[in-house]
């Protein structure tokens, strides 16, 4: 494909690391769809969508998670500042989410409902 034909990269994709490429790729072996990518030099965030959280609060839903994120170099842990964990039918694209502080609010909000 030709640079003319490829379509733009999402803003979240070219915030992609190796550092969250590795986040991605060690959750991706217990969970159906994750995304992460560095929002700035403090900070990861990472949206992990699976069937497996579906009746579970958002405490419940980060338990689930933690065991997996103790994995990663301490560095890492540290910079992730915001995690999602959805179930398919919460889930917002990864673009959704970039800057997009209403929508985030929005998002938390009925994500907050769903406890």
């Amino acid at each position: 494909m030709s640079a003319s034909t490829t379509p733009p990269e999402t803003p979240w994709e070219a915030k992609r690391t190796d550092e969250t490429r590795a986040v991605e790729n060690l959750l991706r072996l217990h969970f159906t769809s994750v995304v992460a990518y560095r929002y700035n030099n403090a900070s990861i965030r990472a949206r992990i969508v699976d069937a497996k959280f579906d009746g579970l609060n958002r405490s419940a839903r980060i338990d689930l998670v933690e065991p997996y994120l103790d994995l990663l170099p301490v560095e890492t842990q540290r910079d992730i500042v915001m995690l999602l964990a959805c179930t398919p039918s919460s889930a917002w694209a990864p673009e959704d989410l970039f800057g997009e502080r209403e929508r985030i609010r929005e998002f938390e909000e009925n994500y907050e409902s769903n406890d």
